[in-house]
């Protein structure tokens, strides 16, 4: 916690203003957070750590919390064809997997797990090339977060990119490829994930002298 790693996937989607050194380039192009809006009509969407009070919107139905972000796509005239928003939500959330009674039952009713997955079918509605997830398995059980990882490993196969905000370690040498450590909001070390341990990474983190080989 207070690293920085938060405020840096808000800074990339342009809800966090900040000075920084050097250039973003993202999609061979260069990248200016600015707004959020921009962003994502640059396909980068990000979805916030803490569900319930930043990313799903309760007392709303499942189809209303998949589709809010890109609702245009699904009106005519001004008017809203709701059999259409309702068909892409259920495409949608069956690909994921979501354990639900009916598309019109309210999204707090669902298990943690599940509303993690309809805060991703939302920022794939956005067919995004890059996801900032903070968080994306926090408070959920072991077999949800297995399926939450999975989830993101066929993502990746299609092409989609992550940048995976985390304080479970274990889960970010499991499905990352490097993994940035952040200290007092200054980058401290960026691992290869594949070669790294937990206990590397917590050397880091507190700031503490890494001896590799102990490592």
């Amino acid at each position: 916690m207070d690293s920085g790693r938060s405020e840096l996937l808000r800074f990339l989607f342009g809800e966090l203003e900040a000075d920084y050194e050097g250039e973003i380039v993202f999609d061979h192009a260069l990248h200016v957070p600015r707004s959020a809006s921009e962003s994502i009509r640059k396909r980068i969407f990000y979805l916030p750590g803490d569900r319930k009070v930043d990313g799903i919107f309760a007392g709303l139905d499942l189809v209303r919390n998949s589709t809010i972000s890109v609702l245009p796509e699904f009106s005519t005239g001004g008017i809203l064809r709701k059999e259409k928003e309702a068909e892409a939500a259920r495409e949608m959330l069956s690909s994921l997997h979501v354990k639900m009674r009916s598309l019109a039952q309210s999204v707090e009713t669902l298990s943690g797990g599940n509303q993690q997955k309809i805060l991703l079918a939302r920022g794939l509605m956005n067919a995004p090339a890059l996801l900032l997830l903070e968080e994306p398995t926090r408070g959920i059980d072991v077999g949800a977060k297995e399926e939450i990882h999975a989830l993101i490993a066929q993502l990746r196969a299609k092409g989609i990119s992550f940048i995976i905000s985390s304080s479970d370690m274990p889960e970010l040498l499991r499905i990352c490829d490097r993994v940035l450590v952040l200290y007092n909001g200054a980058q401290r070390a960026v691992v290869d994930a594949r070669q790294a341990t937990a206990r590397e990474l917590l050397h880091y983190a507190f700031n503490e002298k890494t001896d590799t080989h102990d490592a």
